[in-house]
């Protein structure tokens, strides 16, 4: 039996929450078929926890430590320590991880589970942490999960994954788009991509207040983080300048800056409304600014899965013209309650995306140099993003307001073909044939 150890951000709300929470639950139906012994260990970065009870209830049943608030691997308990180095001096373990490629480095070569971390000048950075990079070194090796939102490997990754201290033995990607990129650096690369439950249910007293708002229109929504790889630029010129005059369509935002750390901004609706007034205000028509008739909801609340399934369930067409995606959660759930998804043509959502036939909702992109993310591992220099056509959004959103049952049709067919690629069988299934 194959001893597993999964390290990732377990109690995260963020879409690395999400992606390790799916595939502890692929890789719990291998170890009820007696094929692995799986343990993990938590490595948050937020405060506040994304993950279910249920969920919370099998991370705890796995956990090498006792305690699941590790926030960025800081401990001050010298038991946990202990616990994660009894696992490590057996030396006869893999791990999957499910943290960014440039955490394979972050630690000391010190034999130890304990590392100091002592940056002058950043006392919130100081203090012992767990070590990832020792934790790595002491395994049999490592299979280092990939979600990656370019066609081209940032340096930080490319240097950590083929550091030869840590054996990497096999990169997991998310996509056959990460998969073809990452497979350059020599070491074999797969795709398994995350699976979907396809629960349908939704919040009936919330699914009455989004219909309530949105009573007699169109409806599309968007859920992303508010940030410039989301394309939330293009979104909103393509609805302001699209459905300028139209006052039957509705755009629901489900957004945020940062709601996942306690303290975190509390006006950010306002905020949200400053940035679509600069965004409103490049716009002209017959030399004048002006301000669309189509209706805008915001909503920056942290949201239940029924009610995101509410919203799903209301709208006429999802859809996100965004800069880069390894995966792409939003869509997918879009697509799992049979509603049309209206998405880049470019990047790893088109591997759940039926593509042969669907075109008539995939935005014209092309491939371009980065912008304005204050993010280390993005770099105009060396990293292009996926720059979805403004003109070629607003045609998309234009069939769909204007072919409602071709939409119903085409969000069916998307249904179908992602239910197959995207089925916790399969993904068992491949975690069985790449793994063992």
């Amino acid at each position: 039996m194959k001893k597993i150890l999964l390290i990732g951000q377990f109690t995260d709300i963020s879409g690395y929450g999400n992606a390790v929470r799916c595939y502890l639950s692929n890789l719990i139906e291998l170890e009820n078929e007696g094929l692995i012994d799986l343990k993990i260990l938590n490595y948050s970065f937020e405060e506040k926890i994304g993950a279910s009870e249920q969920e919370l209830e099998e991370i705890k049943k796995r956990s090498l430590t006792k305690s699941l608030l590790h926030r960025s691997g800081m401990c001050d308990d010298e038991a946990e320590y202990a616990r994660v180095q009894e696992y490590m001096d057996g030396g006869d373990y893999e791990v999957i991880m499910c943290l960014t490629s440039d955490m394979l480095g972050h630690g000391e070569d010190n034999n130890k589970s304990k590392f100091i971390v002592d940056i002058p000048g950043y006392p919130e950075h100081n203090g012992p942490r767990f070590n990832i990079r020792q934790i790595c070194r002491s395994s049999r090796g490592v299979n280092q999960c990939i979600a990656w939102e370019s066609d081209s490997i940032p340096l930080v990754w490319r240097d950590s994954i083929l550091d030869k201290s840590i054996n990497v033995k096999k990169l997991i990607c998310t996509c056959d788009w990460n998969r073809d990129t990452f497979s350059e650096l020599g070491i074999e690369s797969v795709t398994i991509p995350f699976s979907m439950n396809f629960e349908e249910n939704i919040d009936e007293e919330y699914y009455k207040k989004v219909e309530k708002v949105t009573k007699d229109k169109f409806v599309f929504s968007s859920v992303f983080q508010w940030s410039p790889r989301k394309g939330t630029d293009i979104l909103l010129k393509a609805f302001a300048l699209e459905f300028a005059r139209n006052d039957d369509v509705c755009l629901i935002m489900k957004t945020y800056l940062n709601k996942a750390f306690v303290g975190a901004a509390q006006k950010e609706t306002a905020e949200f409304k400053k940035q679509i007034k600069i965004i409103n205000s490049s716009l002209l028509h017959l030399n004048h600014r002006f301000v669309p008739k189509f209706k805008t909801v915001i909503i920056n609340d942290i949201l239940t899965k029924k009610q995101l399934n509410s919203i799903y369930k209301r709208s006429d067409a999802f859809v996100l013209p965004t800069r880069g995606e390894g995966f792409c959660l939003p869509a997918a759930e879009a697509i799992s309650c049979e509603t049309p998804a209206i998405m880049p043509n470019i990047g790893g959502h088109l591997g759940y995306m039926d593509t042969s036939d669907n075109n008539r909702l995939l935005i014209d992109s092309r491939m371009e140099p980065c912008e304005n993310m204050h993010n280390h591992l993005w770099s105009s220099i060396d990293i292009d993003w996926v720059e979805p056509s403004l003109k070629s959004t607003r045609e998309k959103i234009r069939f769909a307001y204007e072919n409602r049952e071709t939409c119903k049709t085409i969000g069916k067919e998307q249904n179908t073909y992602m239910r197959n690629y995207l089925s916790k069988e399969r993904c068992v299934s491949l975690f069985k044939k790449h793994l063992l």
